[in-house]
């Protein structure tokens, strides 16, 4: 089984990674607010599972960043 996580570096990102067939990506890899990239992403990958784990995690900067959060 192929899974694709979005989140590279989170808690529970790394956690999925421990299991074999876990491909996880970080914000250098794919830009969650680029709908097409996405696609292309999970369509290359022809994952059985997809695993959003992304986090916006800075919650003073995401009443600025509205956007971004």
């Amino acid at each position: 089984m192929r899974v694709l996580v979005f989140g590279k570096t989170g808690q529970v990102a790394r956690e999925l990674q421990r299991f074999e067939g876990v491909h996880a990506l970080g914000r250098g890899d794919a830009d969650l607010n680029d709908t097409a990239v996405c696609m292309k992403i999970i369509a290359d990958t022809q994952a059985d599972v997809i695993i959003n784990a992304a986090a916006y995690t800075g919650v003073d900067a995401a009443e600025a960043e509205t956007k971004e959060a």
